[in-house]
C-alpha cells in the first residue's frame, strides 16, 4: 500500500518502520499497511500510532534495553509505558508536545 507523506523529496511510496542496533543491523521492521499494521497495545490507548510503532517493534527486546528515537516517536505516555516494561526511551521532543504532557522547564 503506497502512502503519501508530504514534505518528503519523494512523497509517494512505501512507509516502513525499522528497529536497528547501534551498529546498523536491522532487528525488526514493519511495512505500514494502514491501521491494522500493528497489534493493539493492551491498556495503553494513549500511545497513538507513533508510540504503538515503538511498542510493537520492541516486543522482542530484553528488559533493560535502551531505545533511542526522534521527535516523531517520543512522548511522555510512551516513556511511561516502556518504563513499566523496564525499557528506557531517550529522544527529542517538540516543546508543544512536552507542555501538553505537563513537562515543565522545557
Amino acid at each position: 500500500m503506497k502512502q503519501y507523506v508530504p514534505n518528503k523529496p519523494d512523497p509517494i511510496g512505501l512507509k516502513n518502520f525499522v528497529a536497528a542496533r547501534p551498529d546498523g543491523l536491522v532487528v525488526d521492521f514493519v511495512v505500514y499497511q494502514g491501521v491494522n499494521s500493528f497489534r493493539p497495545v493492551p491498556l495503553e490507548p494513549k500511545l497513538g500510532v507513533s508510540g504503538t510503532v515503538v511498542a510493537h517493534l520492541s516486543e522482542s527486546f530484553a528488559s533493560g534495553t535502551r531505545i533511542y528515537c526522534d521527535r516523531y516517536f517520543t512522548s511522555v505516555p510512551l516513556t511511561d509505558y516502556m518504563l513499566k516494561k523496564s525499557m528506557y526511551v531517550t529522544g527529542t521532543m517538540i516543546k508543544i508536545t512536552a507542555t501538553k504532557a505537563g513537562v515543565q522547564h522545557v
